[in-house]
């Protein structure tokens, strides 16, 4: 018995040592060097630490080592032609990370064993995960292999939730092979991008699963020009009639590279459908929704139809798509029920402040006053420039759909111009999308509950001006007589304003516009001395209402220097003159503000515009947000300012496009000095 024990104990001490001999051989250091991360491909390096470079290596060491690549792909999206989202993810859906590990060198002990990971930030976790093609039982981020000699392939499927109001730009996934041995571990990131979403994958089947809601009734409209399903959407609650309902008719993705609205449209819709604070506007409001007006630009991402023709003509005689004609044919067929109404087309026109250009029947009414109300709700919200222009349509018939509700359907209708198209990923547009949805939100409100809402106030910014772009004024003792002959001695002085530029990108000097601008103690007084002015430009009569389409003068006072508020005027040689101040850029009162004490004269044949405005008129103003001005103001008092000639446009701060953008203007500084 103690003859077998000894023999067993030799035993133990021979397998022991084999192993630990084995282990000596075969292992390296692998947290000591981490491969580097490529873009296609990552490879484990042999053991570089000075422990595993001393290690004898075994003769039949192998001349390669493990790789790893990796790739995304897209189950849903198949199309040849599908531009947008070629390289990136939609904002909903599946996509699959792809891991090619090619270990065929790697050897292996029955006692060996490796793991396979992913690892994504944000945190997701896959749904499904397939092995050389086949499924497993249960998707898991880490799988553990007892060989790894062939080449593989694994698939992990990721499924995106629709998240409304926010979603995450990008996702990185981190692949990590752990090998057993003296090789150190594969590495590999991949970042999928995410994009809003493919009409013909996962906008179809968002908008079909939206539709078998019972406050949802979609149904087909037709066609488009290659042969993709048109859709329209009515969303309400049909247990209470149509009667006295406000209706809401929503044109989505008129371009196909302003991608946008038809996102903000069906996340507005799923929120109307499942949130129990919003059962209040589906019992008091419609909607009649087209979510996307060109399916085919939408597919490949073109602005245009794919057969060239821009899509605000889709009505043009003899032109006519067959888009414009499903839009029309159903807004005709629900036409009794769209009372009391607004209709609207989305865009993105890729300027940094938002446009609501909307025709109404007649300055004041209801339309206008609501979409005045909506602009200052969201400007007020979000501390965004919100342009409302509002007016009588200066055309008649219709070449577009906004026009066609307008004229055929009676119905006030607005054009969204949004911020920043021709981007489709989810980072870029998701600001532009809650902007647009709060739009939506901002109406249905109005709609039921009209409320007046003020413009809140904004501070002044502590900025300077370089000298070329801050104008000194000074003080006269004798004030001009303002007659239109630029005669005095005060207009006489070579500090002037010049250089007037167009407005654009790339911006020339054009004309040859000079302005003086004084001040006494009550007054503030500017010259414009325009030698190549156009009289035959200018209506006779003094038309203040179109004296912006005419050669007049036309200045803006930002007399806090917050860059937001300002007041704006407007000359002609003919005498015109009309006033106006935003609290709002882009918003204008001209009803409650009217100046008075104020003088104006001009000469056509000397191409002179004088213009005398009191201080204290300019604190008249009921409505008005900005501290008084004193009169005078005191000395070092900057303003923000800029001068503009309405024919040719031109002005002496370079503005990029509209000149109601007092974030560009120049400065003022009163001297209090007298000269």
């Amino acid at each position: 018995m103690k003859k077998a024990a000894i023999v067993f104990m030799v035993l133990v001490l021979v397998v022991v040592g084999v192993w630990v001999a084995h282990s000596y051989l075969t292992s390296g250091d692998r947290n000591a060097g981490e491969p580097p991360v490529a873009e296609v491909e990552a490879s484990a390096p042999r053991g570089s630490s000075a422990a595993a470079a001393t290690a004898p290596e075994p003769p039949s060491a192998p001349a390669e080592v493990p790789t790893l690549r990796l790739s995304v792909e897209w189950p849903e999206q198949k199309l040849k032609k599908n531009l947008i989202h070629k390289t990136r993810v939609p904002r909903g859906g599946t996509f699959d990370v792809v891991a090619h590990i090619d270990a065929d060198t790697v050897e292996f002990y029955r006692w060996n064993r490796a793991t396979a990971a992913v690892k994504a930030t944000p945190e997701l976790l896959p749904t499904k995960v397939c092995v050389n093609g086949q499924e497993q039982e249960s998707p898991a981020s880490t799988l553990t292999f007892q060989d790894l000699k062939t080449t593989r392939e694994i698939r992990w499927r990721y499924e995106l939730p629709w998240v409304v109001r926010k979603a995450e730009s990008e996702y990185t996934l981190e692949v990590t092979v752990t090998l057993p041995g003296r090789y150190a571990d594969l590495r590999k990131s991949i970042t999928v991008e995410q994009g809003i979403s493919c009409y013909d994958t996962t906008f179809t089947r968002r908008l079909k699963l939206l539709g078998e809601s019972p406050y949802c009734r979609l149904e087909p409209i037709g066609k488009s020009t290659a042969g993709r399903e048109m859709y329209f959407l009515r969303v309400t609650d049909f247990t209470v009639g149509a009667a006295g309902k406000k209706t809401f008719v929503m044109i989505g993705a008129y371009h196909g590279n302003e991608p946008s609205g038809h996102g903000s449209i069906l996340d507005f819709v799923y929120e109307l459908i499942t949130r129990k604070e919003n059962a209040r506007y589906l019992k008091t409001c419609a909607l009649y929704i087209v979510p996307c007006m060109n399916p085919d630009g939408r597919a490949i991402g073109w602005h245009q139809h794919p057969n060239g023709l821009d899509m605000n003509f889709v009505y043009d005689k003899g032109k006519e798509l067959p888009e414009g004609e499903h839009v029309r044919d159903v807004l005709l067929k629900y036409k009794d029920e769209l009372t009391h109404g607004l209709g609207m087309t989305t865009h993105q026109w890729g300027r940094r402040y938002l446009l609501l250009s909307h025709d109404c029947r007649r300055k004041g009414d209801w339309s206008d006053v609501l979409m005045k109300n909506v602009g200052i709700r969201i400007s007020n919200e979000m501390d965004e420039h919100v342009h409302v222009q509002s007016g009588p349509p200066r055309y008649k018939g219709y070449r577009g759909t906004r026009a066609f509700i307008f004229h055929e359907l009676g119905m006030p209708s607005f054009v969204l111009e949004n911020a920043g198209g021709g981007r489709f990923n989810i980072g870029h547009q998701m600001k532009n999308m809650v902007r647009e949805m709060r739009i939506y939100y901002a109406i249905l409100d109005q709609m039921t509950e009209p409320v007046r809402v003020k413009p809140k106030p904004h501070p002044p910014v502590n900025m300077t001006f370089p000298a070329g772009k801050n104008y000194r004024v000074y003080k006269v003792r004798k004030p001009p007589v303002i007659d239109g002959k630029l005669d005095e001695a005060c207009w006489q002085h070579p500090s002037i304003i010049t250089g007037f530029v167009t407005s654009g990108r790339r911006s020339r000097q054009e004309g040859k516009t000079t302005v003086h601008v004084v001040y006494d103690d009550e007054c503030l007084y500017i010259a414009y001395d325009v030698p190549d002015l156009q009289p035959s430009s200018i209506m006779p009569g003094g038309n203040e209402g179109g004296i912006w389409t005419e050669d007049g003068a036309d200045f803006m006072f930002d007399t806090n220097l917050n860059r937001w508020t300002y007041f704006q005027f407007m000359g002609n040689a003919n005498g015109a003159f009309s006033e106006g101040y935003w609290p709002i850029p882009g918003i204008v009162d001209s009803d409650t503000f009217k100046v008075t004490g104020h003088a104006i004269a001009g000469s056509t044949r000397n191409g002179a515009i004088e213009i005398k405005i009191p201080f204290a008129a300019m604190n008249g103003h009921p409505e008005m947000l900005d501290p008084p001005i004193p009169s005078p103001p005191k000395p070092g008092t900057v303003w923000g300012v800029n001068f503009y000639r309405n024919k040719p446009s031109t002005s002496w701060a370079h503005i990029t496009r509209s000149s109601h953008a007092p974030w560009e203007y120049n400065a003022m500084t009163f001297t209090g000095k007298t000269r």
